[in-house]
């Protein structure tokens, strides 16, 4: 009786220790990944395109364009090379973290990130496909109204993108307090960040006269809006490790 228990309980703590490792693994490549993408984000979003790209002023915002026409290439550039693949490498590592909780809302959370990853592309396009007309490629009478279409394109396809990513931080922070081991105080930060996405999105779409209460929405979301993933990334690295090698 003893030879059969014995390779069987060898087995089960060897795929134990497997899952274990994987687990770790999981939280420390996407960790990685996430403070990867978030630095190139901060460069790209922030300290390039929140500067050039004035929502209230599109046409100045193209002599903006056309004035730092380089550092507005290198902040695409940023995206497509960093801040896309690595936010589907963490959209993979949160599912593998996460799949012991649920396998079928872990994945549903991680198609929910790639959705919004590719929904990005598709807006980086409209951005990239300023440049040309900037440098001539189109009669000067057409520069300001294709320019600014594209902007506004943009802005509107990275909204939409910003739903799917709303509903993939509610799963996840809702995976993240089923998960026990996740602080509740993080979990519920995360489904409100969620939340927080969706509100600002579905105001922006709803509401006829949006531009007026902007200010207001955005200064009301925007910490839950940083806060929550940056936190659960953070416990992932720092403490995640330790409990999943335990």
């Amino acid at each position: 009786m003893e030879k059969i228990i014995e390779p069987l309980k060898n087995q089960l703590m060897k795929t134990r220790h497997e899952n274990n490792l994987s687990l770790r693994n999981a939280a420390i490549i996407g960790s990685i990944a996430y403070f990867i993408m978030f630095v190139a984000a901060i460069f790209s979003n922030f300290i390039v395109r929140e500067k050039l790209i004035l929502a209230d002023n599109l046409v100045l915002s193209i002599e903006n364009i056309v004035n730092n026409e380089a550092l507005f290439r290198a902040s695409i550039f940023s995206d497509f090379l960093f801040v896309l693949p690595f936010d589907i490498l963490l959209a993979l590592m949160l599912y593998v973290f996460f799949k012991p909780v649920n396998k079928s809302l872990s994945l549903l959370t991680a198609w929910f990130r790639i959705i919004y990853t590719v929904i990005y592309a598709i807006a980086l396009l409209f951005l990239f496909m300023v440049l040309p007309q900037i440098n001539g490629f189109v009669e000067h009478n057409d520069l300001d109204s294709l320019s600014v279409f594209c902007l506004k394109a943009f802005d509107t396809t990275w909204l939409i993108g910003f739903i799917f990513f709303g509903f993939h931080l509610c799963v996840l922070g809702y995976l993240a307090l089923k998960s026990k081991i996740i602080p509740k105080l993080i979990s519920w930060i995360v489904m409100f960040s969620g939340i927080a996405y969706l509100f600002e999105s579905y105001a922006n779409i709803l509401l006829q006269n949006y531009e007026r209460f902007a200010s207001i929405i955005q200064n009301i979301v925007v910490l839950p809006e940083f806060l929550g993933e940056l936190l659960l990334i953070l416990w992932m690295l720092i403490r995640g490790t330790r409990i999943v090698n335990s």
